[in-house]
């Protein structure tokens, strides 16, 4: 499996639920928690990103490799890509140089979240450093913090309750299977596996 070290180049702005919006689901009243209330939703953001394999709102990723992909396609991880424009591939010289992979060389799928070789087309070779010699620059998520589907969004609201109830560590025992089967089949349908 071929997998790449990413790295955000250009951050998401605004967050995916407001202070208020967790609030009002884990039936708080005071503004005594507010700054604690928006740490959870920070943890829950990054919780559902990593048991999805998905970024949530509009954000810029780079991803490197030591070499090229060893088949004719790859997955991009994290999921979704939300433009074909912008998408870039280069590789890297012994000599540090940048070079492009033409666009016409690769086509990009945004549903399956791979990026395959045109018929006829090979992957950059020869003459690579050997240490981050594959790049490629794309654009995930689902867009604004309204475009991201309501599942992903109450996971996170049931996640953000359940932490600020529970400011102790949990263990298996103390979860319900109700709470850890809602959040997880809440998730489910948005897991990107790495095949």
């Amino acid at each position: 499996m071929f997998l790449l070290r990413t790295k955000i180049s250009t951050a998401p702005t605004g967050k995916l639920l407001s202070v208020e919006e967790a609030k009002t689901h884990a039936r708080v009243d005071t503004d005594d928690d507010d700054i604690y209330i928006d740490s959870l939703i920070a943890a829950a953001t990054n919780w559902v990103q990593q048991y999805t394999n998905r970024v949530l709102i509009t954000q810029t990723l780079e991803g490197y490799a030591d070499a090229v992909p060893p088949d004719n396609d790859f997955r991009l991880i994290p999921a979704p890509i939300q433009t074909a424009t912008g998408f870039e591939i280069d590789s890297y010289t012994t000599a540090d140089l940048k070079v492009l992979f033409a666009a016409t060389s690769y086509r990009v799928d945004m549903v399956g979240s791979r990026v395959h070789l045109n018929w006829g087309c090979t992957w950059p070779t020869g003459g690579l450093r050997s240490y981050d010699a594959f790049y490629v620059k794309w654009t995930a998520g689902y867009g604004a913090s309204s475009a991201v589907p309501d599942g992903l969004k109450h996971a996170m609201r049931l996640l953000i309750s359940l932490w600020y109830e529970n400011r102790e560590p949990l263990s298996e025992l103390t979860l319900s299977d109700e709470l850890k089967f809602s959040v997880t089949d809440l998730l489910r349908p948005y897991k990107v596996f790495l095949l």
